[in-house]
């Protein structure tokens, strides 16, 4: 499922994810400041802030989740952050979506 999100700047592809219990705004006082470097994505995972919610959430389908967000965006091989959940989520994320 294509994720809520918010995208802002140029340059490098940043995908920034929130912690349990929190929505995209949690990175708010930093995206302004990213976006000077960088191209950045910044999610709600599924069942948080605006996006849907879904059957199962195991990092590996919240995984799913973001790669499928970050793709229809053309993003590729962004640079993954994570916050709390959102690191376990990135951390699979990178396998998820690495080429195989």
């Amino acid at each position: 499922m294509q994720l809520a999100a918010d995208r802002l700047g140029t340059g490098p592809s940043l995908v920034l994810v929130h912690g349990i219990a929190e929505n995209r705004t949690a990175w708010g006082p930093v995206v302004p400041l990213l976006a000077e470097w960088f191209d950045v994505l910044n999610v709600d995972l599924r069942g948080h802030g605006a996006s849907a919610h879904g059957d199962a959430y195991d990092p590996v389908s919240l995984a799913g989740d973001l790669v499928e967000t970050w793709s229809a965006a053309g993003m590729e091989a962004p640079l993954l952050v994570g916050h709390s959940l959102g690191g376990v989520v990135v951390t699979a994320a990178a396998v998820v979506g690495s080429p195989r």
